[in-house]
């Protein structure tokens, strides 16, 4: 699986300056309000604002149509990946597969 994070809030960076993402040891993490203050802007940044745009913009980078997935398609599996990580329990799922 590939994925990625996206930070909006600035109270996050000094535990996640602590992850190495893909090995890449020169590269730290910033915040989407770190960029907006370092823009001079002081909006306010939350989960439910972002979520769209982030996921229009995706889609726009990599040339793929973004669609949601809802109750009843073809993704159930994925969906339930996605809630599971989403209440914490990625983890145990992943020890299950491998058998721990």
């Amino acid at each position: 699986m590939h994925g990625f994070s996206i930070n909006l809030q600035q109270q996050t960076k000094e535990w996640f300056d602590q992850i190495v993402a893909c090995g890449l040891e020169d590269v730290k993490s910033t915040s989407v309000e770190a960029e907006l203050r370092r823009l001079g802007r002081k909006e306010e940044v939350s989960v439910d604002g972002a979520i769209e745009r982030t996921v229009q913009l995706f889609g726009e980078r990599y040339g793929r149509e973004m669609r949601q997935l809802k109750e009843g398609d073809e993704h159930e599996e994925v969906r339930g990946i996605i809630r599971d990580g989403v209440e914490g329990k990625l983890g145990q799922v992943k020890r299950e597969m491998m058998g721990v």
